[in-house]
């Protein structure tokens, strides 16, 4: 964990400062296209990467924990945190709201950690410039219909 201090400089760093440290990577698929089974595998095989928790407004579903698969909050305080711009990227996807904070991302890539985050596909070019600047490996997986 970083230090109080080291949260409020990483909280701050401009993009430009954390270019070589951290990497940001980008799993993205429409729901059910096997984002959650690619990035378990990576996690369990790669050292040093970590995994970008993101907030929801959905319920949880059976053997999910808050703050391991998604940090769930209300949407009054989803709006809220939308509302101080907290989000890195965010979006609606049937009917619920997703979101990224950009404290942690910039924490991990401050910290030198490389860190994965598991997109829907249509929150992927919702993400502002400074997340762009920040990504170094967008990985889109295909769905086949059948």
């Amino acid at each position: 964990m970083l230090s109080e201090m080291d949260q409020n400089q990483a909280e701050n760093l401009p993009a430009e400062a954390t270019e070589g440290r951290g990497i940001l990577f980008v799993v993205s698929s429409p729901s059910g296209g096997g984002k959650g089974t690619l990035i378990q595998r990576v996690l369990n095989k790669v050292p040093n990467l970590s995994y970008s928790v993101s907030f929801t407004t959905r319920a949880p579903r059976s053997g999910e924990v808050n703050g391991r698969e998604y940090f769930f909050v209300t949407p009054e305080i989803f709006e809220e945190m939308v509302a101080a711009d907290e989000f890195l990227e965010s979006a609606s996807v049937h009917g619920k709201l997703y979101g990224t904070t950009r404290k942690q991302v910039a924490q991990e890539i401050a910290a030198g950690r490389d860190i994965i985050l598991e997109v829907f596909a249509g929150r992927v070019g919702r993400a502002p410039a400074e997340c762009a600047s920040r990504v170094k490996r967008l990985f889109r997986i295909p769905v086949c219909d059948h």
